[in-house]
């Protein structure tokens, strides 16, 4: 397996702003400094790793549950348009 998040961060947002269970690839380093593993989502290493977790929280699906919740409110605050949308405005106009 590649360092590369298997889901874009944007299918992870999608599923945390859904209360979705995110288990994801750990990305690169900074992709996902924002969000805290273990708490807003889990992050696996290899496929063992993966296996394992998946495992682990069909188990403790409070758990999962409680992660989900979690990583629901934290988009819910901190990643909203009317918070990025300056800085994407921004950005654009330090190309042009």
């Amino acid at each position: 397996m590649t360092n590369a998040c298997i889901a874009p961060l944007r299918v992870v947002h999608l599923f945390m702003a859904n209360k979705g269970f995110v288990l994801a690839q750990r990305p690169q380093a900074g992709k996902t400094d924002y969000l805290r593993n273990g708490e807003h989502l889990v992050l696996f290493d290899n496929i063992d790793d993966c296996f394992e977790k998946i495992r682990y929280y069909l188990v403790h699906q409070d758990e999962a549950r409680a992660i989900a919740e979690a990583g629901f409110e934290h988009i819910k605050a901190n990643l909203r348009f009317d918070v990025y949308l300056p800085k994407i405005v921004e950005e654009i106009g330090k190309l042009i």
